[in-house]
């Protein structure tokens, strides 16, 4: 069962999951959290555990400056006040002032790349996360690369780093109307003349502009593409940030989860040039949605993404301009990776995700609690 409560059930273990992330324009973190509690529901009562949401009543709280008092004196109150026996801190600015603690952890890029850093964002990677990694109980990984990262950098967390994978929500398997992607695409000017059926083919990218996401590259990148080639597909960039303006680009912004599954399923191909990935999910959301995928091949990618895709080094443009080129002159390649991007999108379910979270709950959970085990199977 999932409430805010203070109601206490017997021999239950009760376990707090911070939803700050859900605050705002949702992100890879909010994904999680909102999949992960989700797909908790109906697992948790055979289970004999109640989850608790803990969160912010003011989005001011998760400034830069405040996020530190958040973390370190909201969330442990509200914790308490709840009665909780675990805290679930589903990103890396542990409360240092309660235990048992259960951190996930899905990256380390800004330890592992050249990515500018202000001083908050420095603080906290640099000084916070080694004070968590080393407070928590049990860190959940998003994948063996990124528990790889965190060995590597923190020895003594080995014995406590899991890796649970992310999974793919079920609406992106399901094949959108025709008539509702036509209308997404009207809206962004993406197809120009709807009433004809005349539309512009389009690679679209999909996430963070964030520099460690590598777009410049991609533009530059695309651009050679696009001059080599009679009549080129537009580039569609589609996510949160600035970025300046080139030709044959077209920038979104922010678009909301809907409009997301269309804009995937429009698309002729998916590029994710990223430099670096702690998991990988909107190649894998891509793929779900039978976009053909060319990303790549750093960091957890080719973990996620296995055999289903085509892979360049995201620091050489050259391979980027070729791989377009090959996916753009051969018509059967995309049927091929389409196939085969479906099966691998199958093997990653938020469902299994919440199973095994499950399974941490009850090995870290106080001696006095006798828990139920939860049928992988119900």
């Amino acid at each position: 069962m999932i409430h805010n409560s203070k109601f206490k059930i017997r021999n239950s273990l009760r376990v707090g999951i911070d939803i700050s992330s859900l605050v705002g324009e949702k992100t890879g973190y909010g994904a999680y959290v909102l999949n992960l509690i989700k797909n908790l529901s109906p697992l948790v009562r055979k289970a004999g555990i109640e989850i608790i949401k803990l969160g912010p009543k003011n989005p001011r709280h998760l400034s830069s400056l405040s996020r530190i008092y958040y973390d370190q004196v909201i969330l442990p109150y509200l914790a308490k006040k709840a009665k909780i026996d675990i805290l679930h801190q589903p990103g890396f600015s542990a409360p240092l002032a309660f235990r048992p603690l259960v951190l996930t952890l899905h990256d380390l890029r800004s330890l592992q790349t050249n990515e500018k850093m202000g001083p908050a964002a420095s603080f906290y990677w640099k000084k916070w996360l080694p004070w968590s990694v080393k407070k928590a109980d049990i860190i959940i990984c998003d994948s063996q690369a990124t528990r790889n990262d965190l060995v590597r950098l923190y020895p003594q967390t080995e014995s406590r780093a899991k890796v649970i994978y992310l999974g793919v929500d079920q609406q992106f398997f399901k094949t959108i109307p025709q008539e509702k992607i036509e209308k997404t695409l009207t809206k962004y000017e993406i197809i120009k003349y709807k009433r004809y059926k005349i539309d512009q083919p389009y690679f679209l990218y999909l996430g963070s502009l964030a520099p460690v996401k590598n777009i410049p590259f991609l533009i530059d990148a695309y651009q050679k593409f696009a001059s080599k080639i009679p009549n080129p597909p537009l580039l569609v960039l589609a996510g949160a940030g600035k970025i300046k303006r080139a030709e044959n680009v077209k920038m979104l912004g922010y678009v909301e989860e809907d409009e997301k599954i269309a804009l995937l399923q429009g698309a002729q191909l998916f590029l994710f040039p990223s430099l670096y990935e702690g998991f990988g999910l909107p190649p894998l959301e891509a793929m779900a949605s039978g976009t053909p995928v060319l990303c790549s091949n750093s960091s957890s990618l080719p973990e996620v993404c296995g055999k289903s895709v085509l892979y360049a080094n995201p620091k050489s443009q050259s391979e980027w301009v070729k791989k377009m080129t090959l996916f753009w002159q051969d018509k059967s390649m995309g049927e091929h990776l389409i196939k085969a991007g479906r099966r691998q999108a199958q093997k990653f379910s938020w469902r299994e995700t919440a199973r095994q979270t499950l399974e941490i709950y009850k090995e870290v959970s106080p001696p006095s609690l006798k828990l139920r085990r939860a049928s992988k199977e119900q």
